[in-house]
């Protein structure tokens, strides 16, 4: 099995879709700034800017792979 760790930025329901914009050109600038992405590589981050699309495409992808695991398995928290 291959394991990845991954953050992502989230914001709270309720912002207009042009503070979304927004704060996702100036997320996709910081990421694109050379300064940046040597600071996350130093830290053992591998900087990926996908955006908002992409983003929401990797989390269905992980919610299905994961449910289906722990539906699978039974997996239940105490």
């Amino acid at each position: 099995m291959v394991l990845t760790g991954w953050v992502a930025l989230f914001a709270a329901n309720g912002i207009p879709s042009d503070g979304l914009a927004e704060l996702e050109r100036q997320l996709m600038k910081a990421l694109s700034d050379a300064s940046v992405v040597e600071s996350l590589k130093k830290r053992g981050v591998g900087p990926v800017a996908w955006g908002r699309a992409k983003t929401e495409e990797f989390l269905r992808a992980e919610d299905r792979r994961w449910g289906q695991l722990i539906r699978e398995r039974n997996i239940r928290s105490d």
